[in-house]
């Protein structure tokens, strides 16, 4: 008897599947062909992909086929794709009255943190926005923004301190959790100090769906919402629901008990609470769903920003352009209206989201009966409506080669050359994201920050004569920074050494045996930089010899070998870098390590022919900077002119004679580190800065 009920079940289920897959036929609407049990998803229950790669192919395939809209199926459920652009203007703002609602799963009575602006419609939702959007001014956002600015030493800090590779999604998630819950909630979540953080924990689980859960959702709440209603079933965990009503809360409390305000979100609804126009659990949905966007959409958005920008140097290096003449413009101050000048920053944002939608798809669903306009075709009160938001922003038709990364796409002229509604990061009409332009200033800010921090982290820097003394510690510095250095030196035993000393900072040094006065080898060294390490971005001219030796009675070969490796082998090595840097577009930075005796003939016995090599190196940058500028290049040129250092050519010398050695150790002297700092700081100054010469002395230096 029970096979024969359970047989009789599966024959019914078959028929209304059948008889319910024949509804987009009936209406005389095109469609995807579905199948059994899934409808048009079964690569989704089969956890195959996602519902924005689905929905994609839908409309790629209905594309195909030259339509303007066409029927699929969740499950059993019917479901209108539009794939039209003029179809999706009138539905999100033309004809918005027919579509006011969304397709989102909802219960007040039950989970009342699952009552909030994206979520539900009608009536209430018109009031709840209407009021919400007061909150939303320029100038309360301008509030908000300084209170993102003071979240802002956490994240540095948090990069700055770590010496190996980071997760950016993770860090960049724990920042998004600190902002929103000072903006939204008025606490410190403090995610970088406690890794177990409550609101990184709660946050973390909202995403957490169980196999369960999601078939729930999928079936009963999609399919059959006041049914799921009725059967008290939640969008999200109790758990997580009483988390976050608790923490408002308590909130809200303290402040009102305490007379305490603050330029935060929540004390914007606080106020709507105390006018009569919200109630406590509506305070909290509206701040779990602004925790929420910015929770998991700010900080996925920054992280593909990232990624992009490291793997295209020629926009960051752009970017950083625009970032270092805007702060100038303000002053070097970083403000609400700075960002919005930030135009090219907002064109790679914008890019971002065209790439990788933040949400893949947007949903409607059809308040009343609505005929499409240039059609006789009615859509019926209650049908779910999908606007397939990843399809057309990668559609060649409006996007050519849409799995490049091209800023480009959202110039003034070409954004107004192509249909407004190509673009639906943040959606559009009366139902755009309440909060978007809070949403796009963060993610720029963020970026900002980020590139601040690692203009030159991972990328490969050259140090000659990196063995011992200036070359040493200028190698150890930009390791420490994080770069990728290689120490060319005869000595590369010594580098070796130190490399071993330097493992588990950021960067990392690597040896290279190279004799600076011979081409062939200094041409070698180069080419296994390449081969091995990647392209050059800064070459440090630092090797360099000096023999006592005098004009009246000195020996040519030490003369030749003085100037072979100061000044022939400065300019093979220069040259190797600038053929590098050239041919992969990177707009490096070339330092020659020169001396204040290249600039004035110091009264010293002995050093007659190395300050002629010193007064070439002056020369030779100049001259470099010369043919940059008429190459319309944008690498720098910068020559660095220390005073008296202490080093194997100073006072550690073995070779000078004891009575120079006695002198040189009377005088003031600088250390190898003072120089190593020097070049640190040139390398930070902004791309739109040129130091053509920085000299460095002792105090009381008299020579």
């Amino acid at each position: 008897m029970f096979s024969v009920l359970v047989f009789l079940i599966i024959v019914v289920v078959f028929l209304y599947y059948k008889w319910a897959f024949t509804y987009w036929h009936r209406r005389n609407i095109p469609y995807l062909e579905p199948s059994f049990p899934f409808g048009n998803l079964p690569n989704l229950f089969q956890r195959k992909e996602n519902i924005g790669l689905t929905v994609e192919k839908f409309y790629n395939e209905m594309k195909r086929r030259k339509w303007k809209h066409g029927g699929v199926y969740f499950l059993v459920s019917p479901v209108y794709c539009v794939i039209d652009l003029e179809y999706v203007k009138n539905i999100m703002n033309r004809d918005f009255e027919y579509f006011t609602n969304r397709s989102i799963y909802y219960n007040e009575k039950d989970d009342p943190l699952s009552a909030h602006l994206f979520a539900i419609g009608g009536q209430k939702w018109r009031n709840l926005r209407t009021k919400l959007t007061a909150t939303f001014t320029s100038g309360k956002m301008k509030a908000m923004f300084q209170t993102l600015l003071e979240c802002e030493t956490n994240l540095l800090k948090q990069i700055e301190d770590c010496n190996n590779p980071i997760n950016i999604k993770e860090i960049l998630s724990c920042f998004t959790t600190d902002v929103i819950g000072s903006v939204g909630f008025g606490l410190e979540c403090k995610t970088f100090e406690e890794k177990n953080s409550p609101f990184r924990i709660y946050g973390k689980k909202v995403f957490k769906d169980s196999v369960l859960r999601s078939l729930k959702r999928a079936f009963l709440t999609s399919n059959f919402p006041e049914l799921a209603r009725k059967l008290g079933i939640l969008a999200f965990p109790s758990e997580i629901t009483d988390f976050f009503l608790k923490v408002v809360a308590d909130t809200v409390k303290y402040r009102e008990e305490n007379n305490r305000s603050r330029n935060d979100f929540l004390q914007l609804l606080i106020d709507l609470k105390n006018s009569g126009t919200l109630s406590l659990e509506e305070i909290a949905a509206q701040c779990f769903l602004f925790f929420l966007a910015g929770f998991e959409t700010s900080s996925t958005t920054m992280t593909f920003a990232l990624y992009e920008l490291a793997q295209h140097q020629d926009i960051q290096d752009k970017v950083r352009e625009e970032i270092d003449a805007v702060l100038k413009k303000y002053g070097g101050k970083i403000t609400y209206e700075a960002i919005h000048d930030m135009k090219y920053m907002n064109q790679v944002i914008d890019e971002t989201l065209r790439k990788y939608p933040a949400a893949s798809i947007i949903t409607r669903t059809c308040v009343k009966d609505y005929k499409i306009p240039d059609q006789d075709i009615v859509i019926e009160k209650g049908t779910s409506v999908i606007i397939p938001v990843l399809g057309i922003h990668h559609d060649e038709k409006f996007y050519p080669n849409p799995e490049k990364f091209d800023p480009e796409r959202f110039t003034e002229e070409n954004k107004a050359a192509r249909h407004h509604y190509a673009h639906l990061p943040f959606g559009e009409g009366p139902r755009i994201c309440i909060d978007y332009q809070f949403e796009r200033v963060s993610s720029c800010y963020t970026v900002k920050m980020v590139l601040s921090l690692c203009r030159w982290e991972g990328k490969v820097a050259v140090v000659t004569g990196a063995s011992s003394g200036i070359g040493a510690a200028i190698a150890d510095a930009l390791v420490e920074n994080g770069l990728i250095v290689a120490g060319f030196a005869r000595r590369s035993e010594l580098i070796e050494a130190r490399a071993k000393n330097l493992e588990g900072k950021k960067g990392k040094l690597h040896a290279v045996k190279t004799d600076m006065s011979k081409e062939d080898e200094i041409i070698k060294a180069f080419k296994w930089v390449e081969d091995n390490l990647g392209h050059v971005h800064i070459l440090i001219n630092n090797a360099g010899v000096s023999k006592e030796s005098f004009l009246a009675n000195g020996d040519a070969e030490a003369w030749r070998n003085t100037f072979d490796v100061n000044v022939i082998g400065l300019c093979i090595a220069t040259r190797e870098a600038v053929k590098s840097m050239t041919a992969n577009n990177i707009n490096g930075h070339i330092i020659h390590i020169n001396s204040i005796a290249g600039h004035k003939v110091v009264n010293f016995p002995g050093i007659n022919v190395y300050s002629a090599s010193k007064y070439a190196v002056a020369a030779l940058a100049e001259t470099l900077r010369h043919e940059f500028l008429a190459l319309g290049s944008k690498i720098k040129i910068t020559s660095i002119s220390p005073g008296l250092v202490i080093s194997e050519m100073t006072t550690l010398s073995t070779g000078y004679s004891p009575e120079r050695l006695e002198m040189l150790k009377s005088l003031p002297i600088l250390k190898s580190e003072d120089i190593a700092d020097a070049v640190c700081y040139v390398l930070s100054t902004p791309e739109t800065v040129q130091i053509n010469e920085l000299t460095i002395t002792p105090v009381g230096e008299k020579l």
